[in-house]
């Protein structure tokens, strides 16, 4: 996907502060595997510089990725740098 989307994808590699601060950095980005994609080749060759791609994932290592959880981990006050 990487040399799809280049800069426009947010994915395991791009992730892996997240996972670090969160405390889970045991959890190397190769663990984070993106989903399968339901679009042909063909497709996202055609529109890969007119989309950003984000790669969603449930969990870490167990930990639901919820607002909650986002909120205690970086803080919810921008004036604090969280």
């Amino acid at each position: 996907m990487k040399s799809l989307f280049g800069s426009n994808l947010l994915g395991p590699d791009e992730l892996q502060p997240l996972v670090s601060r969160w405390g889970l950095a045991h959890c190397a980005p190769s663990r984070l595997e993106p989903p399968a994609l339901n679009y042909e080749e063909a497709y996202l060759e055609q529109h890969a510089k007119d989309y950003i791609l984000v790669m969603g994932i449930p969990t870490i290592s167990d930990v639901p990725v919820t607002l909650r959880n986002l909120r205690e981990v970086f803080g919810i006050d921008p004036e604090q740098q969280e």
